[in-house]
């Protein structure tokens, strides 16, 4: 119990505090205009990977099968990578991080853990239903990156095809699907995250 106390509180962070290594190169092509809207599409972009690590750390923690919680290891590895490059991009750009990760952080493992410690058929559930939301909001930044800049609509775009993956294995295996209730809750707290992390 203290080893797994102490593997979370090091998830944390490393996923909020820590300058992931990577040679970061200013960006001197997009005017100031253009590079402050590509900051705020990044920052929420990596707001969300936060989160991706916080609900990944959850159901990994209360997964029943060794064969679900491998998978979920996987997930959350190839989610973190998405963490860093993120994070190189607002570097590249002279963008912050969102003050509120910390908080985006715990309270989707808070969620995550809601869910997955009932079931790992639940767990799947919420992992397919998550992914498909996450697909959407990508959606949407990938066309308004593409009006101002092509590198973050490429980032973006390579995270999507990722994504369209993690939902597919959700649902190869026996899942239970969440109430439309649940479903409602999770795209207002999405919402909420973008709208402040945008700004903040």
């Amino acid at each position: 119990m203290i080893d797994t106390f102490i593997m979370e509180i090091q998830s944390f962070l490393r996923t909020n505090f820590r300058e992931h290594e990577g040679d970061e190169l200013i960006e001197k092509d997009l005017s100031f205009e253009k590079k402050k809207k590509a900051v705020s599409i990044m920052r929420v972009n990596h707001c969300g990977e936060v989160c991706a690590q916080g609900l990944y750390r959850a159901q990994i923690l209360f997964a029943k099968s060794s064969k679900f919680k491998a998978t979920l290891k996987e997930m959350a590895n190839e989610e973190l990578e998405h963490l860093i490059i993120t994070k190189r991009r607002l570097n590249e750009l002279e963008g912050k991080q969102s003050k509120l990760n910390p908080l985006f952080y715990i309270s989707s493992f808070i969620l995550g853990s809601i869910f997955a410690v009932k079931s790992d058929q639940l767990s799947r559930g919420f992992l397919k239903e998550t992914e498909k939301q996450v697909q959407l909001h990508l959606k949407k930044f990938i066309l308004k990156a593409k009006e101002i800049d092509p590198k973050t609509e490429e980032i973006l775009s390579k995270m999507l095809l990722d994504e369209i993956k993690h939902e597919e294995t959700a649902s190869l295996s026996d899942y239970e699907e969440l109430t439309n209730l649940s479903k409602k809750l999770m795209a207002k707290l999405s919402q909420a995250m973008v709208y402040t992390t945008s700004k903040f």
